[in-house]
C-alpha cells in the first residue's frame, strides 16, 4: 500500500527531484 503511495508520489515529482535526491545521498556520504 504504502509502495504504491510513494510510487504515484515519484512520478509527480518527476526525475529532477529524485535526481537531486540522490545528490543529497551523495552529499550526506
Amino acid at each position: 500500500l504504502h509502495k504504491r503511495k510513494k510510487r504515484g508520489k515519484f512520478s509527480a515529482i518527476g526525475p529532477l527531484a529524485l535526481w537531486h535526491a540522490c545528490q543529497s545521498i551523495v552529499k550526506d556520504d
